[in-house]
């Protein structure tokens, strides 16, 4: 079974395939429209890109949906130091989603552009519980360790296409009990990506998988969750 754990594709065109959809607002409502098939899973959160747009309303209907049991983490949320006109308040929004988090018990899906010892840093304040899995990680090999240190999780995507000696880097370095797959935007299947995954830590595909299903059975489902 492939995990794609961040994805804005809706179409759940593989049995074979598991996929976390990402539900920012205002497309929370969207999960209505959805079939219930048994692999698709939702996230759902306030994306840094839109803080401006938060309100009373936005967090009562986050609250709602989270509660759906097709919805197993919050997020994509978390912090952007490109948009710096909203950065500070990027924090506050960020620290609702993780009380969210750990309030429901369920992980948190994290957006972090240049931000990564910033969220460190939140993670070590807010003394959370809860995993935190960064996705479409681009960073350096040191940070990617620091995150590791700090008890979270990376994806890996985009940067197996765009920089193919970095990617080759960290999954040599990162231990298989912490790493998850991802589509994101892009229009390529997470069969493709875990081919390129493979092809690059020198891993048979199917082991990838399977450390992959186990990790997400393990942060989602207590490890509960059969094939």
């Amino acid at each position: 079974m492939l995990v794609d754990i961040h994805t804005h594709n809706y179409n759940l065109d593989n049995q074979c395939v598991i996929k976390v959809v990402c539900l920012n607002m205002p497309d929370f409502d969207k999960i209505q429209d959805c079939t219930s098939a048994q692999n698709l899973f939702f996230s759902a959160g306030v994306h840094p890109w839109d803080v401006k747009s938060f309100d009373d309303n936005t967090l009562t209907s986050l609250k709602k949906i989270a509660e759906d049991k097709r919805v197993v983490a919050i997020g994509e949320s978390g912090l952007d130091r490109v948009y710096v006109d909203t950065f500070e308040y990027q924090r506050v929004i960020f620290r609702k989603m993780i009380e969210l988090s750990e309030k429901i018990n369920k992980p948190m899906i994290i957006h972090s552009v240049r931000s990564d010892s910033d969220i460190i840093s939140e993670r070590g304040k807010s003394k959370a519980r809860m995993p935190w899995i960064i996705h479409g990680f681009n960073g350096s090999l040191q940070t990617a360790q620091q995150l590791i240190d700090h008890g979270m999780y990376i994806s890996l995507g985009e940067i197996l296409y765009r920089n193919v000696k970095k990617a080759s880097d960290l999954l040599n370095i990162l231990p298989f009990d912490r790493i998850f797959f991802e589509t994101d935007t892009a229009e390529r299947s997470i069969a493709d990506v875990y081919k390129t995954a493979a092809a690059l830590s020198g891993c048979e595909i199917g082991d990838l998988e399977i450390k992959v299903f186990d990790n997400f059975k393990r942060i989602f489902f207590d490890g509960k969750l059969e094939e």
